[in-house]
C-alpha cells in the first residue's frame, strides 16, 4: 500500500496500474484502493488525486470488482 502511494505520488501512471493490480490480488480492497487516492490527493494536490482514481477506476473495471 505505501509502495502504490509512492507510485501515485510520482506519477508513475503505467507502475500504478501494475502495483493496483497486484495489491487487489494479493487482499487489498477497493476501499483501501479508494483510501491511497484520497491521500495522494490531500497529499499531492487534487489533480494528481484524480489521475490515480481514473487509472485505478480502469483496473478495478478490468478486475471486475465494479
Amino acid at each position: 500500500m505505501m509502495n502504490l502511494t509512492m507510485i501515485g505520488a510520482l506519477g508513475e501512471m503505467t507502475e500504478w496500474e501494475i502495483h493496483c493490480r497486484a495489491a487487489l490480488t494479493n487482499g487489498v480492497s477497493k476501499e483501501e484502493i479508494r483510501a491511497i487516492v484520497h491521500v495522494i490527493g490531500i497529499y499531492c494536490g487534487v489533480p494528481q488525486g484524480l489521475e490515480c482514481m481514473r487509472h485505478a477506476r480502469k483496473v478495478l473495471e478490468e478486475e471486475g470488482e465494479l
